[in-house]
């Protein structure tokens, strides 16, 4: 496997040799959830847009969230953008 050139083709490749398998299972209101790698990348590339809006011309972004699969995919459109994501702990002082 060739190495790829960026976050976008690193997805686009995994997406195209998997794209109908499970990537995730989550619960979500008590009900059990299976989302495929072409879902994933899917939402990645709607919140990427999304974000790049409210971004803009900023390098880095901070991520302050419990895990989840919202988490995951904000993490991944943030890199999907070119910027930098830090993963802040929930539960740190805003002094830290």
């Amino acid at each position: 496997m060739s190495h790829p050139k960026d976050v976008y083709h690193f997805l686009t490749r995994i997406t195209s040799q998997y794209a109908e398998r499970v990537l995730f299972t989550c619960i979500r209101d008590k009900k059990l959830y299976h989302i495929t790698y072409g879902a994933f990348f899917e939402d990645v590339k709607k919140t990427a847009r999304h974000l790049q809006e409210i971004l803009g011309g900023e390098r880095r972004t901070a991520i302050a969230a419990e895990n989840s699969y919202e988490w995951m995919v904000y993490y991944w459109a943030v890199m999907l953008l070119g910027k930098s994501a830090v993963m802040i702990d929930p539960e740190m002082h805003p002094e830290e």
